[in-house]
């Protein structure tokens, strides 16, 4: 299955059904660790040989246990991973999860299962938790709650384990479905919801990180205006600003996108009473925009932006990395690659996920396509759009439908990440590259 042009929510069990299965011999051999306990929330291992360079599985989730994993993941000082699935756990709404380095293997305790409607949310959809320097784990979910639109909780370390200390339900007039992560920017935590807020359209809310009590910052107005349905992590630059993109609106009508809009880049300003909102970008100005980013943009130390887009390019439909370079007049864009231009499906399609800049290279995975069937890549690129190179290609056993990548905590030299789907047990692995 392919992501379909006439829905453009790329809902996340769409995204684990992606992929066939192929099979490439230069992938990481692993083995499942026996299968303990109930099933839904196990803990467990993989062997793996001595950390060298290149692709390795980290921990595959369990066969037959409907996790999907989803995101990426968080690392901490002592090296432990924390990460969601988007079901799966003791009341399959999903759970937050820690893997634990021990001698060759990971471990995977079960920290916190979410528990529904009327509870604190179900199906957590963020790219990865926010975790802070006292080891609280801030996460939302998209769904449940007691408003049934959302939820936003806290866990807090307790004795060997974690417990939940704060929680905020979304109802739809503050902010609906919020599919993003929690990110700190001053003393607040910010997130984007894809729904909800005065028009519906989606909304920019700020909760305190003791309570998470609520406030509704900026609420999207749709098509042709500042775009809708706002899904990625809101990106801080260390002044107070908050940058992002929309799904869809904005005053761009691309070919798969006319009438609804193909998505924005924006810049946000909190204030005490709310905060200023300013469109950066409307993507699908031009036949070969890129169209409907998913991810969050990221900024260097000159203030230039980029990011992803899942369609739209250059003689092509299968995504691009663009970038937006701050001038006198405004932004201006640059489509740093059209993916299926080069290698074809072999250079990786529809990049659901965002980039990671290590000095003047890029890093990021696509969903889609690849060496070995249809199960996504790791990339990389210039920030000028030269030396575009294929890291691995997923072939179904090692994962499929790869998602968001985060750095590790100590050199910066490791990426981290999920997949949706595929190894195994067909729920997905956590999976690092050692550049």
């Amino acid at each position: 299955m392919n992501f379909a042009k006439s829905n453009r929510a790329i809902p996340a069990l769409l995204l684990a059904a992606l992929g066939t299965v192929a099979w490439d011999p230069m992938a990481l051999a692993f083995q499942m660790a026996p299968a303990v306990g109930d099933g839904s929330h196990q803990a467990g291992h993989v062997t793996l040989p001595k950390v060298v360079k290149g692709f390795q599985v980290l921990y595959q989730f369990p066969i037959n246990v409907m996790n999907y994993s989803n995101g990426g993941v968080v690392h901490d000082r002592g090296g432990d991973l924390f990460g969601v699935t988007y079901s799966g756990g003791a009341n399959s709404y999903g759970d937050v999860y820690e893997l634990t380095p021990s001698g060759s293997s990971y471990n995977l305790t079960d920290i916190h299962d979410f528990t529904g409607p009327g509870g604190d949310g179900q199906y957590p959809n963020t790219e990865s938790p926010y975790l802070d320097g006292s080891g609280n784990l801030f996460l939302t979910a998209t769904q449940g709650g007691t408003g049934n639109a959302g939820t936003a909780i806290k866990l807090s370390p307790s004795g060997s384990g974690y417990k939940e200390t704060a929680a905020f339900a979304f109802d739809t007039t503050d902010g609906g479905q919020p599919n993003a992560s929690l990110v700190k920017s001053g003393p607040s935590l910010y997130t984007t919801t894809v729904k909800g807020g005065a028009n519906g359209f989606g909304a920019i809310v700020a909760l305190s990180s003791s309570t998470l009590s609520e406030k509704l910052l900026y609420s999207f107005a749709g098509t042709p205006s500042d775009g809708q349905s706002p899904a990625a992590n809101l990106t801080p630059d260390g002044q107070g600003n908050l940058f992002g993109t929309t799904q869809s609106g904005g005053s761009g009508g691309g070919t798969g996108c006319a009438g609804v809009g193909c998505g924005t880049v924006f810049k946000f300003v909190p204030t005490k009473t709310g905060g200023t909102e300013t469109v950066l970008w409307n993507f699908g100005l031009s036949s070969n925009d890129g169209e409907n980013p998913f991810a969050p943009p990221i900024v260097d130390s000159a203030g230039n932006l980029y990011g992803t887009t899942v369609y739209g390019g250059v003689g092509t439909t299968h995504g691009t990395v663009w970038k937006l370079t701050l001038g006198r007049g405004g932004y201006a864009e640059t489509i740093l690659y059209s993916f299926g231009t080069t290698g074809g499906n072999n250079d990786g399609c529809y990049p659901v996920g965002g980039l990671i800049l290590r000095g003047t290279t890029l890093y990021g995975t696509t969903s889609g396509c690849g060496a070995n069937g249809d199960n996504g890549t790791i990339f990389s690129i210039s920030t000028t759009g030269t030396n575009y190179a294929i890291l691995h290609s997923f072939d179904d056993t090692d994962g499929k439908t790869p998602e968001f990548a985060t750095w590790s905590f100590k050199g910066r030299t490791t990426l981290y990440g999920t997949t949706g789907a595929g190894g195994v047990g067909g729920t997905g692995v956590v999976w690092r590259f050692v550049l």
